[in-house]
């Protein structure tokens, strides 16, 4: 489902934007 695929991309986005230090 396309918003499945939203829901993960927007959760990756914060954890990246929470810790950009742990991102990768």
């Amino acid at each position: 489902m396309i918003l499945n695929k939203a829901l993960m991309l927007g959760a990756l986005a914060l954890t990246t934007v929470m810790s950009p230090c742990g991102g990768e």
